[in-house]
């Protein structure tokens, strides 16, 4: 057919008529589709990011605290702190604090209600609200409003929740949540945003930290880590004090004492005109209760509505007078007044209530509390009652969803006790009753909340509740919503986590309960078939059952949940101190817990390996797994783990021994380590000869043997040091006895010059300095400061040390480069003891001057100025050295020093008491008054005669040589108020 004769032809396509000569474009319409799939997707992770509906949480706040009353909160628009900060063009935090029951929380739901009327998206978080009460759920809950609001935004979002893998994880990275956040920040399209965080102080420490860190990336203009949003965003959090906030700037609430105590006033006359009873009574006394209510307060709204609770348990004047009186202005004084006021029998479950309130991971309805403490629903909410405004029920929040795009959905409560929430009526409660500082306060020790032991008890109750739902045969998905089995199932390991040291006896083998328990494992591995993918689900802190089973102990269970496809070698972080992470995988832990229990694990790891390959790798396979677990057996120690992983195919080569040889002296692994590692190629060759002693006791002989046996230098060291130094300063004689065996040159000198002898000294190591002592070491060496072992010893005040030295035969008037001797640095110091023992051994008392050695023991070579302290004096007159007196009162001491108050004395008194006839004499020749009275007109030789001994008459004869009566002595006025006192 020609070209002219098809161009004549009429072609219909569907409904439509082409004339010959006619142009169709042919396509398929994808608009509508498009824009299904992408609600699709845009649904799809709002329902992945649901924590709580803000609204909801929002509207159940006002539940149970009230409606805001009509005029309260309205000063905030006018102040100039917070009208900066909403004014700013640029992003911004602020910080408004305030102590409980200070309004906080109401100033924040009129902020959020306020800000609904302008342009900005507007984001809130409620942390008293248990589901939001992690830095997890915080940032899930800021994700999915964006997402409500913006929904352009779920590009930054769809990728991460993809997969059911990756969508698992993200959920419970609180990393890959605030990259999410922070790229939706920097997205031009989302316009400004105004958020706010109330009560973030009332979330976990780990979690405020964390948060708190990051926002100050945001907003901390000096930091040089700071994200700059495109969009202005400007972020409230209302909470008590927190350090991490200081920084910024701060609407103190405590400071606005006459806004606060104007709203205070507004609160009172409204709850009162809620009341019958207050209708009743006339104007003037009204007028006197509400100034009593407002006088009482100190601006505590929460202080107001239990104080009108208490007015409306009694009828008259009188009795509202003596109980307005009788209401305790300190909250905590008000809890326990409270408590007291709870009778009969039904105390204790009203305690109990109040402890699975407190502790509960999340709100708990009625029924779920019900079948926690084995009572009816009715009785549940009857110990609401009698709780005395303690707790509170909150009403079941239904929504109804819209039919129309167009339409917001909306909330109605519906007051069913079959899904009431049971709620502290404000946090402050629950820190009351688990306070360690309340135990003065808190009259009712029935009601304190032992945590641990509570946690623990929950635990224990979640645990059977679960092990009677599967032995039903019932799975997580088939649970029903409402009920404590559904409670258990997400939350018994976070309440297990909080048990402390008693989670050791949960897991004890021995506990009966811990016997059902791995048949429990077993049966939900096995009843509900899950797969790898299931068995290494994360939960919110991104840990899988694997890493808990091993960091734990329990190998049973951890082998059962490896058996089922659990990961040993993926990778995870746990918290540290100060907030720090630190990476690790789950065989890392089963390697903590020995060689033996590790094994099954290790060969589980390194599964696909071929054992002792006969052939050098292949360039191309990865050793990245095998490096890092023997890097970690080094750490542990254990050379076993080693021997597993070489018998498992592992290679082990030289670059990596040498980093493991590194690691097992930084712990100090014992001997068996250090040689296996040098036969698989380590060397002692550049590593630090002094890595294994400087880190204390441990197995170091073997150490320094196997590295010596190896080759090392026993005369190397660092910083100065010989290794002769480091041994002697950590460790007994041993290993510094291996050393000198092996060559090391027992007078080697530091950079100082100090010998090992002197370290061993300054350590107080005598056995070393003996054994050093008895191999011959030069004990007069001098350092770089003229001095030598002895000065050393006397420096230090190491009287064994003095004494080991003279034994060996060292010179006890041995001069310092200042001429100075050994003994004259004793008295310089008072230690008398050690200058007796010098000069008991020969020691000169030289003051310097270098004649010692023409001098007799005791003889003064000259002056050497120090000072003498009469009580010092006094001291060494009782010590009995007489030697040490002359020189003392030779070089100024008063010998009619007179010390003590009550029950004074004299040296020469002391001397006579002491029957120390070479001492009296000694003092007489140095100027001692034998007429010294001291009470009662008592001379020296009244005192004698007291005696009956030979030193009698001696003492009597030196007294009378020098002028001495028996009569009335002479007592010397005080001149100073020292010679009082010393």
């Amino acid at each position: 057919m020609g070209a002219e004769a098809r161009a004549n032809i009429a072609v219909t396509i569907g409904d439509v008529n082409l004339g010959p000569g006619a142009t169709a474009i042919l396509g398929m319409n994808k608009v509508g589709s498009d824009f299904e799939t992408q609600e699709k997707t845009i649904q799809r992770c709002k329902n992945e990011l649901f924590v709580s509906e803000p609204r909801s949480v929002r509207a159940e706040l006002i539940n149970t605290k009230g409606s805001l009353t009509e005029g309260t909160c309205r000063w905030i628009r006018h102040n100039e702190i917070y009208r900066s900060w909403l004014d700013a063009q640029e992003s911004g935090l602020l910080w408004i604090s305030g102590r409980p029951g200070r309004g906080k929380t109401m100033l924040s739901i009129f902020l959020t209600r306020e800000w609904e009327s302008l342009p900005d998206h507007v984001l809130y978080v409620f942390c008293g609200d248990k589901s939001t009460s992690d830095e997890v759920t915080i940032m899930r809950s800021l994700l999915y409003q964006v997402l409500d609001q913006a929904p352009s935004m779920v590009n930054h979002v769809e990728d991460c929740l993809g997969t059911e893998e990756r969508t698992k994880r993200t959920l419970s990275s609180r990393g890959d949540l605030w990259a999410m956040f922070t790229s939706m920040l920097k997205d031009p399209k989302l316009g400004p945003v105004l958020g706010l965080i109330d009560g973030l102080d009332e979330c976990q420490r780990d979690s405020t930290r964390w948060l708190l860190n990051n926002l100050r990336q945001v907003f901390d203009k000096g930091s040089r880590s700071t994200l700059s949003p495109r969009n202005p965003f400007k972020l409230a959090i209302v909470s008590r004090d927190m350090v991490g906030l200081r920084s910024f700037p701060q609407l103190n609430l405590e400071t606005k004492t006459d806004a606060i105590a104007r709203d205070v006033y507004r609160v009172i006359d409204a709850k009162m005109k809620e009341h019958d009873l207050f209708s009743e009574l006339d104007d003037g006394f009204i007028k006197e209760v509400k100034t009593a209510l407002w006088d009482h307060s100190d601006g505590t709204f929460l202080w107001v509505g239990f104080a009108i609770q208490e007015l409306l348990s009694v009828e008259t004047k009188t009795e509202m007078r003596i109980a307005l009186d009788a209401i305790p202005q300190d909250l905590g004084a008000l809890y326990s007044k409270i408590l007291l006021r709870i009778k009969g029998p039904m105390r204790e479950k009203i305690a109990q209530l109040l402890r699975w309130v407190t502790l509960a991971c999340h709100s708990l309805t009625v029924d779920q509390l019900a079948e926690a403490l084995d009572v009816d629903a009715q009785t549940i909410v009857d110990l609401v009652a009698m709780s005395g405004s303690l707790l509170t029920l909150g009403r079941r929040i239904v929504w109804d969803t819209p039919t129309s795009r167009n339409v917001k959905p909306t909330f109605s409560m519906q007051w069913r006790n079959k899904g009431a929430m049971v709620k502290l009526v404000h946090a402050s409660v629950g820190e009351f009753l688990k306070g360690e500082a309340n135990n003065d306060i808190l009259r009712t020790p029935e009601f304190r909340i032992e945590v641990e032991e509570m946690e623990f008890h929950i635990t224990q109750r979640c645990l059977s509740v679960l092990e009677a739902s599967l032995s039903r045969s019932l799975v997580r998905d088939d649970m029903p919503v409402n009920t404590l089995s559904s409670y258990a199932t997400f939350s018994w390991p976070e309440h297990a986590r909080r048990c402390g040291e008693r989670l050791e006896r949960l897991l004890d083998s021995d506990n009966a309960f811990v016997q059902r328990l791995l048949p429990l494992a077993q049966r939900m591995l096995r009843d509900t078939a899950l797969t790898g993918k299931q068995v290494d689900d994360l939960d919110y802190r991104g840990w899988s059952a694997l890493c808990y089973a091993l960091d734990r102990k329990h190998a049973a269970v951890a082998q059962l949940l490896v058996d089922h496809g659990a990961s040993l070698t993926r990778d995870f972080e746990k918290q540290k101190w100060l907030g720090n992470t630190e990476g690790f995988k789950p065989i890392h832990k089963a390697m903590e817990l020995g060689a033996e229990v590790a094994e099954p694990f290790l060969k589980k790891a390194l599964e696909g390996i071929s054992p002792n390959p006969l052939t050098r790798q292949p360039p191309f396979r990865s050793t990245a797994l095998e490096h890092n677990l023997f890097r970690k057996a080094a750490t542990l120690g254990d050379e076993r783990l080693i021997r597993i992983m070489i018998a498992s195919g592992a290679t082990l080569d030289s670059d990596v021994a040498q980093l493991a040889l590194k690691d097992a002296l930084e712990i100090r692994g014992g001997a068996a380590l250090i040689e296996l590692l040098l036969q698989q190629g380590a060397s002692h060759r550049g590593l630090d000869p002094t890595m294994v002693l400087r880190h204390g006791a441990g197995p170091v002989y073997g150490q320094v043997k196997a590295l010596l046996d190896d080759g090392m230098d026993p005369n190397s060291g660092s910083e100065g040091r010989p290794l002769l130094h480091w041994a002697v300063a950590g460790f007994g004689s041993e290993v510094a006895e291996l050393l000198l065996d092996y060559g090391a040159h027992i007078n080697a000198q530091d950079d100082y010059g100090k010998s090992a002898l002197v370290v061993a000294l300054a350590v107080n190591n005598m056995e070393s300095a003996s054994m050093l002592l008895e191999r011959g070491v030069d004990m007069t060496i001098k350092d770089k400061y003229g001095d030598n072992a002895l000065h050393w010893a006397i420096k230090l005040r190491r009287p064994r040390g003095t004494e080991l030295l003279l034994q060996h035969g060292m010179d006890v008037n041995i001069q310092d480069k200042d001429g100075r001797t050994a003994l004259a640095s004793v008295l310089e110091n008072w230690d008398l003891s050690t200058a007796e023992l010098l000069v008991e051994h020969g020691a000169c008392i030289d003051g310097g001057g270098g004649r010692s050695n023409s001098l007799e023991p005791g003889e003064d070579a000259g002056e050497y100025d120090i000072y003498i302290h009469p009580s010092s004096f006094l001291e060494a007159v009782w010590e009995g050295s007489v030697q040490i007196v002359r020189f003392l009162l030779r070089h100024g001491a008063d010998a009619n020093a007179r010390v003590g108050v009550l029950d004074p004395t004299t040296p020469l008194r002391a001397a006579i008491l002491n029957r120390h006839v070479d001492m009296v004499k000694a003092l007489l020749e140095h100027g001692a008054d034998p007429n010294r009275a001291l009470r009662w007109s008592e001379t020296p030789l009244y005192w004698n005669q007291g005696f009956d001994d030979e030193e009698r008459a001696q003492i009597t004869e030196l007294l009378l040589q020098k002028g001495g009566r028996y009569g009335r002595g002479r007592m010397r006025r005080p001149t100073r108020l020292w010679d009082t006192f010393v």
